[in-house]
């Protein structure tokens, strides 16, 4: 009798981890309406850190004459924070479920992976604004300039994984979802 309670228990934890971690299950299909404001909503949140933060920022930078090792701290925890939004808008990408369309998850693993992918490159930025340099003023622009290169080519990257993943939307049924949601409109606008 006690090997069938602990073999049922076990069983039950095991199946609530998978459920939670939603391993092996399908993602719920939602509409194109629901799925285009989950994401919208993840994405405006986002998208305001962003801009809040890239505010806050620059002006931290411009006020009086910040030293080398202000100019490292502040972007560092900037990019830190990015990094951390982005990992909460995967998680709201992914939580919005999958579009009831004909390559909806293919749609909503391709916008997941998107995000991802800069959650990763923010991450490494992130280190890599940690190791600018506080004592020679000539190298410690080069790395900036080479961190600002490579956040302008990764947002150029998303640029172009998105307009690939809009060729599955051949009946432009997200992006007509896309456009009548005002929490989509927010983000646009």
């Amino acid at each position: 009798m006690l090997t069938r309670t602990r073999t049922a228990m076990t069983i039950g934890v095991l199946v609530t981890a998978l459920v939670a971690l939603g391993a092996g299950f399908t993602k719920e299909r939602v509409t194109p309406a629901e799925w285009a404001t989950g994401v919208c909503t993840a994405v405006g949140d986002w998208q305001q850190t962003a801009q809040s933060g890239s505010a806050a920022l620059k002006a931290s930078l411009s006020t009086g004459n910040p030293s080398l090792r202000d100019v490292r701290r502040e972007l560092a925890a900037y990019l830190d924070d990015m990094s951390h939004a982005t990992a909460k808008a995967v998680k709201g990408i992914k939580a919005a479920g999958v579009p009831s369309t004909a390559k909806g998850a293919k749609i909503s693993d391709g916008m997941a992976d998107l995000f991802v992918s800069i959650r990763d490159s923010m991450a490494k930025l992130h280190r890599q604004a940690q190791n600018i340099s506080v004592k020679d003023r000539l190298k410690a622009r080069k790395q900036i300039r080479a961190l600002e290169t490579k956040v302008d080519s990764e947002f150029e990257e998303f640029g172009t994984g998105f307009d690939k993943l809009k060729r599955y939307d051949t009946k432009r049924t997200l992006d007509k979802a896309f456009d009548a949601s005002p929490a989509c409109q927010a983000v646009s606008g």
